[in-house]
């Protein structure tokens, strides 16, 4: 209890801007991302969206404007279709077909013979990586949202899957106020702010 996760951390994310956290592992950038997501809720300090303090906001209303894409992209035993759809509920066909086109999932969607109606296996075992992550972007897309999170969503990926997931998120995020947990240079060479985060401190922001 003495020893506190994150220590002194204060900075802005500037809205319709890319912000990067970066550091070492375990120095506290998922919590974070957990944090702004009430997952949890801190000991100390406030985290304010708008202004708003989240800890005022009901949870259900918070995260109905958060998306969040991840390294381990979590798909339910469905089709792809319906997996895709959980981003936002009564969405017209024509919705999800928009934000499959733009995650480039209708290009791999084609080599199944049931196509959206095929199902993804138990945890998504059916698809590949790439695959995967290209439904979760889907997802967020649908979503819609003002705040997108990322976390370390190409990290895992080979060359020709983290094109297409790029290309992705380059959609995605357009417009939005995006926050992504970085490791390789390549993910955050176009963010606009970087935060460098050590031991539960933020060590240099640029």
């Amino acid at each position: 209890p003495e020893d506190p996760v994150l220590d002194r951390i204060s900075f802005t994310a500037s809205g319709g801007h890319n912000t990067a956290l970066i550091g070492p592992s375990g120095s506290g950038k998922s919590t974070i991302f957990s944090l702004i997501q009430r997952f949890y809720a801190p000991n100390g300090g406030r985290i304010l969206i708008d202004g708003q303090d989240i800890a005022r906001v009901n949870r259900a209303s918070l995260r109905r404007n958060i998306a969040t894409v991840s390294q381990d992209t979590f798909l339910f035993q469905g089709t792809i279709g319906e997996n895709i759809a959980l981003g936002r509920p009564g969405a017209s066909p024509s919705d999800v077909l928009a934000a499959c086109k733009a995650a480039h999932v209708d290009d791999f969607v084609q080599e199944f013979s049931e196509g959206y109606d095929a199902p993804v296996g138990e945890h998504g075992h059916a698809l590949s990586g790439g695959q995967r992550q290209r439904v979760a972007i889907a997802r967020a897309m649908l979503k819609n949202t003002p705040i997108v999170l990322l976390d370390e969503a190409t990290s895992a990926l080979d060359t020709t899957s983290e094109v297409f997931v790029r290309q992705g998120l380059q959609t995605l995020c357009a417009g939005r106020t995006v926050l992504l947990i970085a490791h390789r240079r390549e993910s955050y060479a176009h963010a606009d702010d970087i935060i460098a985060i050590e031991a539960g401190r933020i060590q240099k922001a640029s």
